[in-house]
């Protein structure tokens, strides 16, 4: 019976509040930070290893083992879009573990006409969050984090600013190779939004 809950658990991920597509604002947020994260579903809320780009899906996964480590990812997408992440972790002592990203997505350059079909030149956009976070072990088994999210998008003549957050925390039993992770991700506000008087809501989620 205990093996059946924990495989039942170990396959449980739910999202709520999730929206479609389309919906929200700001959604490069849910990329994944990593190659082995988007192969295992782009969702590893139950691992806590060396693996610094963990904390970059949910904060409480950062650890002191994660210390002077450094993530660098970049995925050149289709056609001229491409996006990556860049990431270093600081461990102090008794304090927490901290952690420095951003965060892009290009879409490349387009070309810029009139109604009528002429050319007038060419432009680019772009999403960017730098992404500043800290996690602490409350215990051996207990550990709590939280990522802060100042993000910037341009696209064209239309800029926007916005501030979010991911709060997490993570039980870790070691020897029974048991982990699990509530997360609240994507908490916030767009404080600038693209057209004045239309402001649109973050893609908020929560996870088990």
């Amino acid at each position: 019976m205990r093996n059946t809950i924990l495989v039942f658990f170990s396959l449980l991920t739910f999202s709520s509040f999730a929206q479609v597509g389309g919906d929200d604002v700001y959604d490069f947020l849910n990329l994944t930070p990593s190659a082995r994260i988007s192969m295992n579903g782009s969702s590893m809320l139950s691992l806590k290893e060396n693996d610094p780009a963990l904390g970059l899906t949910a904060p409480s996964l950062l650890s002191k083992y994660n210390h002077r480590q450094v993530s660098l990812n970049y995925i050149n997408y289709v056609s001229d879009i491409n996006y990556g992440f860049a990431q270093y972790v600081h461990h102090v002592d008794s304090v927490a573990t901290f952690s420095a990203a951003m965060q892009f997505l290009n879409y490349g350059t387009f070309t810029q006409t009139d109604p009528t079909g002429e050319v007038l030149g060419k432009f680019s956009a772009g999403d960017y969050a730098l992404v500043l976070g800290a996690a602490r072990d409350l215990d051996s088994n207990f550990s709590v984090g939280a990522n802060f999210k100042i993000i910037y998008s341009d696209v064209f003549i239309n800029q926007s600013f916005g501030l979010a957050a991911d709060v997490s925390a993570s039980y870790n039993k070691i020897a029974n190779g048991f982990c699990a992770t509530f997360l609240m991700k994507n908490m916030g506000r767009q404080i600038k939004p693209y057209y004045e008087g239309h402001r649109e809501k973050l893609p908020f989620e929560m996870q088990l």
